[in-house]
């Protein structure tokens, strides 16, 4: 799950519950926040997860999108709040763009977030609650 305060990535166990101030994150092993400063010995993806088609860089200790993959294959390989899908949206509501629309009206073979929840952005497949995200407080347009 990723932090949206720091956008590191934390483990849902410890650390799911836990809001670190800025300049600080949780530590997974503990579930108590520290500075990034007393962070910096440690291995920094040492216990990190990363959302789907995202990994660890390792200099960093954040999660960088990957080159993207051919295509899920597993439901496992899905984020939190969201399911595997063999004819999805190729343009998913995002956080940032409330009415997606693409030229290209094809499916794909995709994860999908779940029905309340949209990706926090084209480039971050997180899946959070519709609420959580300012742009979606619009009033709805029917088609």
């Amino acid at each position: 799950m990723c932090d949206s305060t720091t956008g590191n990535c934390v483990r849902l166990d410890l650390c799911a519950a836990i809001s670190c101030p800025m300049g600080s994150a949780c530590d997974l092993k503990t579930g108590n926040c520290i500075s990034y400063s007393a962070r910096s010995s440690r291995v920094p993806c040492d216990g990190v997860r990363c959302p789907q088609n995202y990994q660890c860089e390792a200099s960093t200790g954040l999660c960088v999108r990957q080159k993207l993959a051919k295509s899920a294959n597993k439901i496992n390989d899905c984020p939190a709040n969201s399911h595997y899908t063999n004819c999805g949206s190729p343009c998913p509501y995002t956080c940032n763009n409330v009415y997606p629309s693409c030229s290209n009206r094809k499916c794909a073979k995709t994860c999908q977030c779940n029905d309340g929840f949209v990706q926090v952005s084209v480039t971050n497949s997180t899946c959070v609650p519709a609420k959580k995200c300012a742009n979606l407080n619009v009033d709805c347009k029917c088609l």
